[in-house]
């Protein structure tokens, strides 16, 4: 019924207030399973009706993680944008993907500068550790299907720079190196 249709359908106006409705609702959404299943229904919408339709989509999302009134709304909003560029990637050919590399050295960067804010109080604080997973989860899907070259990326090759750092930092947590002086585990 979103598509158009010779009889019947959403009419342009009612389209506009759905999305309207879905993005202001979302953020707002404490239990989980409903904001999945929000940001699903606007990730299949943008599919359908981004850019042309839609162009206010992303600076909308990025300015409701901006100025997010709590964590929650945040990390909602956050589900969102992961949830819609997850599924604005999967279009492998046609005018999506040239949009969706248009927009992604704008996302990217501030996506990037969210993860350094994020990334140092990951272990302190659950909604930390819920932007960085997020953050790092969209991020990754821009680099591979949103930039044609990642390395005319400034954003991109610095954020690639820093987590390296940050895996060989925490080489040690991670893997579970064994002391050469310690009795073998299986004697």
């Amino acid at each position: 019924w979103w598509r158009p249709r010779p009889t019947g359908g959403v009419t342009e106006e009612e389209k506009a207030a759905l999305r309207a409705a879905l993005l202001r609702s979302t953020g707002e959404e404490t239990l989980l399973p409903i904001a999945k299943q929000a940001a699903l229904t606007i990730a299949k919408i943008a599919r359908i009706d981004w850019p042309q339709k839609w162009p206010e989509l992303l600076p909308t999302i990025l300015t409701q993680i901006q100025q997010g009134t709590s964590d929650l709304t945040r990390t909602r909003s956050l589900l969102v944008l992961h949830t819609v560029v997850k599924e604005l990637s999967a279009r492998v050919v046609g005018p999506v993907r040239r949009h969706l590399q248009e927009a992604s050295p704008q996302v990217f960067s501030f996506l990037l500068s969210l993860w350094q804010s994020a990334h140092p109080l990951a272990l302190e604080n659950i909604f930390a550790a819920e932007t960085e997973l997020i953050t790092l989860k969209v991020m990754r899907r821009l680099l591979v299907y949103g930039f044609s070259r990642i390395d005319q990326s400034a954003d991109a090759t610095a954020f690639l720079e820093q987590g390296l750092g940050v895996m060989q930092g925490r080489e040690g947590v991670l893997i579970d190196t064994p002391d050469p002086n310690s009795p073998p585990y299986f004697a």
